[in-house]
């Protein structure tokens, strides 16, 4: 799934039917409610920077990650080392099998994750970063605070 989420100053948005969809797998048994949904299409939820935006970087996807990793039996290390691809010296962290790719400094920049399976790789590639200027801020008229979303829920 693609998330078309939007990073405006300090506020975050989020397209409501993809958290939608993720609430309903994350908690299991849990049925989003057909007018939810009806209410929900092309409305964005609004994150302000208090409630989750500072988790949006490449530092805490990468931390995220490894967390996730870290509570898998057997125990998933990452070996990490410098390495130049494209001419430029970038952090390679792999297992072997997941795979990314930073380029370092103050502010890394996720360059790739790369996993391979049986049935082929999983791939993600970044480019271009800081090049845009982003798809902006969406219509007031089609935003909510993060507190809405529970109400529309509830219905």
């Amino acid at each position: 799934m693609i998330s078309r989420a939007r990073l405006a100053g300090d506020v975050y948005y989020d397209p409501t039917p993809i958290l939608l969809d993720s609430l309903s797998r994350a908690v299991e048994n849990t049925e989003i409610p057909e007018h939810a949904r009806d209410e929900a299409a092309g409305t964005w939820v609004e994150w302000k920077e208090k409630e989750g935006v500072e988790s949006r970087t490449t530092e805490r996807f990468l931390e995220h990650l490894r967390r996730a990793l870290e509570g898998r039996e057997p125990l998933v290390t990452f070996d990490g080392e410098t390495r130049t691809r494209d001419g430029e010296n970038v952090w390679v962290y792999s297992d072997g099998v997941f795979e990314t790719v930073v380029r370092p400094g103050e502010d890394p920049v996720l360059l790739s994750c790369v996993r391979e399976a049986r049935d082929g790789a999983f791939e993600l590639r970044f480019s271009d970063w800081y090049s845009s200027e982003g798809p902006g801020v969406p219509p007031e008229q089609k935003t909510m605070p993060r507190a809405e979303l529970g109400e529309l829920l509830a219905g």
